[in-house]
């Protein structure tokens, strides 16, 4: 269980999570090598949520503008 330091580190990596952009994503990767596997799950998790719902901005750069 998580004391009230790593509840905090875990609120932290969901809220990286949420953030659009390569940097974000590198932080979060970075993640997966923590010493506290309670932590590097997290972020595998936050990770894995990203690949299916990524955040607003990195959804709007997948779309082509239309032609006109």
């Amino acid at each position: 269980m998580l004391g009230a330091c790593g509840a905090l580190a875990s609120k932290a990596i969901h809220s990286l999570g949420k953030i659009p952009g390569p940097e974000a994503e590198t932080a979060l990767r970075d993640l997966l090598r923590h010493h506290d596997p309670s932590l590097s799950a997290t972020a595998q998790r936050v990770l894995n949520r990203r690949l299916t719902n990524p955040p607003e901005s990195d959804r709007m750069r997948i779309i082509k503008p239309l032609d006109d």
